[in-house]
């Protein structure tokens, strides 16, 4: 299936607005970020993407190689300022009934205290999944960051949001995942 989304052709993913360039640091590939996700969040269907630049091309193949593979739709949308986030959060939501919020990087608008804050409070209250870029984000309401340490896909799993999101670590994934407070 190809989405058709100003002017841009993607298999399962939908660029919603931005500017060009962007290639954010990320510890872990997005097939493999999105994967460990969806491991925890089974009944992920679709995940909004903030940004605060539009995806570069190679991030924008490895976006479409993560929904292929895990077969969750992936939205992207651009937050050029603070002002964006509560209209583009509730797009996704909305427009889009995405079930998770996946902040690509932690830098520009989106590095904010209020924006963070947001983010905890409105994802949560709606049930929705956040993935973070950090784990200090997860000590702070976010429900996952996945990392790399010492050559191990590593779960960093805020057990607060968790057990208020009713999410659950798999067993496999038990030895991987560090818990962690708010």
């Amino acid at each position: 299936m190809f989405v058709r989304m100003c002017g841009l052709f993607f298999f399962g993913l939908v660029l919603v607005s931005g500017l060009p360039g962007m290639q954010p640091a990320m510890a872990q590939t997005p097939t493999q970020q999105l994967f460990a996700l969806k491991e925890l969040y089974p009944s992920l269907k679709a995940v909004g993407v903030l940004t605060n630049q539009t995806p570069s091309e190679e991030l924008t193949r490895a976006l479409n190689k993560a929904s292929a593979a895990t077969g969750v739709k992936v939205i992207v949308t651009v937050v050029n300022s603070i002002a964006d986030l509560a209209p583009k959060f509730r797009e996704l939501v909305s427009s889009y009934q995405v079930q998770g919020i996946w902040l690509l990087d932690n830098t520009g608008a989106l590095s904010s205290s209020a924006a963070r804050d947001f983010l905890y409070k409105n994802t949560v209250t709606r049930n929705l999944a956040l993935l973070v870029p950090d784990k200090a984000m997860v000590s702070e309401g976010g429900l996952l960051h996945v990392t790399s340490e010492g050559g191990q896909l590593r779960l960093y799993v805020n057990q607060r949001v968790a057990q208020a999101l009713n999410v659950k670590v798999p067993e496999q994934y038990q030895a991987q995942a560090t818990f962690v407070s708010n």
